[in-house]
């Protein structure tokens, strides 16, 4: 027994095999009926002409050459090879003392620690100077010798000097005992501790180095 969806199915079937004969037909008299075709040309109807003009030929430039490396200057110096060096008489030469030992075998003091705020400062510089020149061992300067000694300086509250000390040696010691002298005459102002001034002990250097004029 056909059910009502096997009838629809027939139904559509046929439909659709009506519909391909139809399609058929109409495009068969479309190409039957229809005029011929023929290709034109669109472009634009212009007889002008273009005058093209080659561009001159340009000569290429020869690729530089590489640069020479620059000469090396070459000193030349008119010496005599049979000059000696004279005779340095050592008899005029003052008794030096010997070399400073090396750095590792200096003693160097220990510093007690004083808090404070405000670090003390040496007073009138100029006048510490004078007396840096003053106590500088001739026989050294006039050697060219000079050198750091390292001073540790006790200071009471009013910042005068209470006692001084080798912290680090110059190496010299005529050096050393030239800045150790200096010490009584030296003044500084006080150090702080906030608002109170306290003692305390500070490393001073002392220079002496040879003035070379020009």
């Amino acid at each position: 027994m056909d059910t009502a969806n096997d009838r629809l199915r027939e139904r559509l079937s046929s439909i659709y095999a009506g519909g391909l004969i139809a399609a058929a037909i109409g495009h068969l008299l479309l190409f039957q009926l229809s005029p011929t075709w023929t290709v034109g040309d669109w472009g634009r109807d212009d007889t002008s002409t273009v005058e093209v003009i080659p561009t001159p030929d340009v000569a290429i430039p020869r690729a530089p050459e590489a640069l020479a490396r620059p000469a090396l200057p070459v000193a030349t110096a008119d010496v005599d090879p049979t000059a000696t060096i004279a005779d340095v008489p050592f008899e005029s030469v003052p008794d030096l003392p010997p070399p400073p030992p090396p750095a590792s075998e200096r003693s160097v003091s220990a510093d007690p620690f004083v808090a404070y705020t405000i670090a003390p400062r040496l007073l009138d510089e100029r006048s510490f100077l004078r007396e840096l020149e003053r106590v500088y061992p001739s026989s050294l300067r006039n050697s060219g010798i000079g050198g750091v000694v390292q001073l540790l300086i006790e200071i009471d509250e009013q910042g005068a000097v209470l006692g001084a000390s080798i912290g680090e040696s110059s190496g010299y010691a005529r050096l050393d005992e030239a800045a150790l002298s200096l010490a009584p005459g030296m003044r500084f102002s006080p150090a702080m501790n906030r608002d109170r001034a306290v003692p305390v002990r500070v490393s001073v250097p002392v220079t002496f180095q040879v003035r070379r004029d020009g």
